[in-house]
């Protein structure tokens, strides 16, 4: 199982440069500001329908 930790999701459009990133290799010492719900949802899927991490907590970037 792979859980998706986003921070403060807003109205706005979908990121042309999303990825996602397990939570150990995140080098802020914060979760980014914001994030788009229509970036997560598409990361969302894109994790669900890839499988490539085997579960894990990763964060949404956009």
């Amino acid at each position: 199982m792979t859980v998706l930790h986003a921070p403060d999701v807003t109205d706005g459009p979908l990121s042309l440069t999303r990825r996602t990133i397990p939570l150990a290799e995140l080098r802020r010492p914060l979760l980014p500001s914001r994030i788009s719900r229509a970036t997560v949802a598409a990361l969302l899927l894109g994790e669900a329908e890839a499988e490539r991490r085997g579960g894990g907590i990763v964060v949404p970037l956009g």
